[in-house]
């Protein structure tokens, strides 16, 4: 074993347990940054957090007061990535809360919540995806809801828009073989 994959394990290890001390609080905000996958706003966060608490009475309230701390709290811990003034999950532990989540049939309502607030958009019957991001958190939905052919239309639509607009993109596309 390496050196990084060594200090990678560790790091991982180290999630888990902050992970697993966690209030039901702060995991719910940590489940809802999993679910988006992509970089977001402590805003849109708790916009969230409150859409699906008004769903589905299995989630926390959360008011201006309280939604702060936890929130910093999971980036001290190294739970949530900022970047800018946004995060995300920590990608070492991102696939692990999706299968709890999935496994504790949680995964569903978040999904919906965060497709209301931040819906995918739609002109002219065309799919459009604010960047590789926003295309990977539908691209997994559609995985984790064994939807394969859900996703290879998510991956068409965002081809093709590339196209559209002018932008490359090698998504979906193999590198040229080196010769």
């Amino acid at each position: 074993m390496s050196l990084s994959s060594s200090g990678s394990t560790k790091q991982a290890a180290d999630l888990l347990k902050h992970y697993s001390k966690l209030t039901p609080e702060a995991k719910q905000i940590l489940y809802i940054m999993a679910v988006m996958y992509e970089p977001t706003s402590k805003a849109m966060a708790m916009q969230i957090c409150h859409t699906i608490a008004k769903q589905d009475k299995r989630f926390l309230v959360f008011t201006e007061r309280t939604f702060p701390s936890h929130w910093q709290n999971l980036i001290q811990k190294g739970l949530l990535v900022q970047t800018g003034s946004t995060c995300s999950c920590n990608l070492s532990i991102v696939e692990i809360i999706m299968r709890e989540l999935i496994a504790a049939e949680l995964f569903a309502p978040i999904a919906l919540a965060v497709s209301q607030v931040r819906p995918l958009n739609e002109s002219y019957g065309r799919l459009y995806f604010r960047g590789l991001p926003h295309l990977l958190c539908y691209i997994r939905w559609a995985i984790y809801r064994h939807d394969l052919p859900q996703a290879e239309k998510y991956l068409q639509a965002y081809q093709a828009t590339n196209r559209s607009t002018g932008q490359k993109s090698n998504v979906g596309t193999l590198p040229e073989p080196d010769l």
